[in-house]
C-alpha cells in the first residue's frame, strides 16, 4: 500500500526544498514525493530511494528516481549528506495491520530504530530530516537522538485536529564527530551511570566499548582520569585493555561475560576457587601500586566473568597510602550467601585477624597467609 501524501508529507517536503543537498537518501519513501523534493534542490547531487514494500518501489522508480526494497537502512550501503524520513508513527492498532502507519505498539519503535541507526550512514556534517507525530511520544524521540550523540532542532510545527506534528532536523554533534574521526563506528547504548554513559561501537575491526561522561554529572575530568588509571593497570594486565581516548570519551575492550554474583550461582566451587584467587591476584598488585578502586566490599557489577575475570569502572579509582582493595573484597567473600551455599564457609575472627597483618606492611607473605587460609594458594592462574 502506497502512503498517499497528507499533511506531514507536505511539512517535510517544505523543508527538504529548501534544505537537502548533496547525496540525498530518503527512506520510507512511499509515494517518492520526499524524494522528488529533493531533485527540485538545485544543491542536490543524487537521490536514492528505499522501501520496504515492493510494489512501492516498482511505482516510485517508474517515476525515474534510483531505489530498492529496504527495511530502513538493511540494504543500505555508504553515507549521505540528506537523509529524509517520514516514518510510520502511529500507535498499532490490534487486528489491524498497515506497514504505511503502524510505528509500532506505542508508535515510536520504528523511528527510534531508525534514529539509532542513521548516524553509521551520515556524514560528518550531514542533516536528517524526519517528521512525526505528538502521537509517537516527542519525548521518547528526543531521548533516542541524545542516546546516539546526536541533537536536534525543531523547524517546523502544526496542530491538526486531535495531534502536532513536529519537523526535525537532526546532526551529529561536535563529541560524535570526533570519536568518528577516531575510525570509531556503529555506537549503539548500552548503559548510563551516575558519571558515564557506555555505548558498544566498532573499532579497527574489533566490537569496543566507548564510554562518555555524563552530562548530567558534576564529576569533572572523570574521562581522562580513567583513561590514566587503565593505561597504568594494563601493564599489570588489569582491566580492560585501552585503545584510545581523549578528554571526552575513551575506547576500551568490550568485556563480554557474566556478573561475578550470577557466575557464583550458576559454577561449581572449583571453578569460583580459581576466579576469586585471579581476582585476588589482581587485587594484591593493585594495593602494591598504590590503587584504591573504592567498589571491592560490593563489587557486583564491578567484575565481569568470562574466560578469566576482569574488574571494569575505574572512573573512582584513585592514589593512595593505604589502598584497602583486598580487604574491601573480603568483606564481600565473607558476606556473601551465594559462597556460603557453594561450601565456602569462613571462620570470620581469624580471616580478620590475618586481614589486619596484612593491611599493616601489604606485603607478599602476609597476603599468602590470607590465599592460604582462604584455599586458593596453589590456584594456577
Amino acid at each position: 500500500m502506497i502512503y498517499e501524501p497528507r499533511e506531514d508529507s507536505h511539512m517535510l517536503s517544505n523543508e527538504v526544498r529548501k534544505l537537502a543537498y548533496g547525496k540525498v537518501l530518503d527512506v520510507g519513501t512511499g509515494s517518492g514525493v520526499q524524494a522528488k523534493a529533493a531533485m527540485e534542490n538545485e544543491n542536490v547531487k543524487e537521490v536514492f530511494a528505499v522501501d520496504i514494500q515492493e510494489e512501492v518501489i516498482d511505482e516510485v522508480a517508474g517515476q525515474g528516481v534510483s531505489c530498492a526494497v529496504s527495511d530502513l537502512f538493511s540494504n543500505v550501503k555508504g553515507k549521505y549528506d540528506t537523509i529524509i524520513f517520514n516514518p510510520p508513527y502511529l500507535p498499532k492498532e490490534d487486528g489491524y495491520d498497515d506497514v504505511t502507519l503502524d510505528g509500532g505498539k506505542h508508535g515510536y519503535e520504528v523511528l527510534v530504530r531508525f534514529i539509532g541507526d542513521v548516524a553509521d550512514h551520515l556524514n560528518a556534517d550531514g542533516i536528517v530530516l524526519v517528521v512525526f507525530s505528538s502521537l509517537t511520544n516527542r519525548a521518547k524521540v528526543d531521548e533516542a537522538v541524545s542516546a546516539s550523540l546526536l541533537e536536534s532542532e525543531l523547524l517546523s510545527e502544526k496542530h491538526i485536529s486531535f495531534e502536532d506534528l513536529y519537523v526535525y532536523k537532526i546532526t551529529k554533534t561536535e563529541l560524535l564527530k570526533r570519536i568518528e574521526a577516531k575510525g570509531v563506528s556503529r555506537l549503539r547504548f548500552l548503559a548510563k551511570g551516575h558519571r558515564g554513559i557506555v555505548f558498544r561501537a566498532r573499532f579497527r575491526g574489533k566490537n569496543v566499548a566507548l564510554k562518555i561522561s555524563n552530562p548530567g554529572s558534576r564529576a569533572v575530568g572523570r574521562i581522562r582520569h580513567e583513561a590514566n588509571m587503565l593505561g597504568r593497570l594494563n601493564r599489570s594486565n588489569i582491566g580492560p585493555e585501552l585503545m584510545c581516548s581523549d578528554d571526552e570519551f575513551l575506547v576500551m575492550d568490550l568485556v563480554r561475560g557474566r556478573p561475578i554474583l550470577e557466575f557464583f550461582r550458576d559454577c561449581g566451587r572449583d571453578e569460583i576457587a580459581g576466579v576469586l584467587a585471579d581476582v585476588m591476584e589482581q587485587l594484591f598488585v593493585m594495593d602494591k601500586e598504590g590503587i584504591a578502586k573504592e567498589e571491592m566490599h560490593r563489587p557486583v557489577k564491578h567484575i565481569i566473568v568470562g574466560s578469566r575475570p576482569v574488574m571494569i569502572d575505574f572512573e573512582r579509582a584513585h592514589y593512595s597510602r593505604k589502598p584497602r582493595n583486598v580487604s574491601q573484597f573480603m568483606q564481600f567473600i565473607t558476606g556473601s550467601e551465594e559462597l556460603r551455599k557453594k561450601g565456602f564457609e569462613l571462620d570470620r575472627k581469624a580471616l580478620a585477624e590475618l586481614v589486619r597483618d596484612y593491611q599493616k606492611d601489604l606485603s607478599r607473605s602476609s597476603f599468602s597467609a590470607i590465599m592460604k587460609f582462604l584455599g586458593l594458594d596453589n590456584r594456577n592462574i
